[in-house]
């Protein structure tokens, strides 16, 4: 099989030795189009698929099928974040947090998710109050709520 024929197996992680895609993460072409190695391997194996495949080694050409996980968006982020890694949205949104020239800061997003989940007020209530789009609203609470969830806030 062309996927086992480009994968060199070690002690832990299988490293793909094929085409790798921009981060990193590997690449197989089948019939002339790119197609997501990992998501190839798990499909291979017979094991359901979710919305994203990702690795638990750190490893981005990891192949090992005991290393890859798949799953919703949310599950992936909060793995994520409970290794104290975030999406550069995330990012961006802890760096512009330390940014004396914020809208929100963490401890008012944090607050204000609080308030969401417990249903005292909606986004629109939130867009009205900062003065900031509904979606600019949306996109922070969605940004930041893997590191609430990753905190047990819910």
């Amino acid at each position: 099989m062309l996927l086992l024929a480009q994968i060199e197996e070690t002690d832990d992680c299988w490293i793909w030795t094929g085409e790798l895609a921009t981060k990193g993460t590997p690449i197989i072409r089948i019939d002339g189009k790119r197609h997501p190695a990992r998501r190839v391997m798990l499909e291979t194996i017979g094991r359901p698929l979710g919305q994203l495949v990702w690795d638990t080694c750190d490893n981005p050409a990891c192949m090992n099928p005991e290393h890859l996980r798949s799953g919703p968006r949310r599950e992936f982020q909060q793995a994520m974040a409970e290794k104290g890694l975030f999406p550069k949205g995330l990012q961006r949104s802890l760096l512009s947090a330390q940014n004396r020239n914020a809208r929100f800061g963490m401890q008012q997003v944090r607050a204000e998710w609080l308030s969401l989940a417990a249903g005292e007020t909606t986004y629109e209530g939130l867009s009205e109050r900062y003065g900031v789009s509904l979606s600019a609203v949306r996109k922070t609470c969605q940004r930041w709520a893997p590191l609430f969830i990753c905190q047990g806030v819910r």
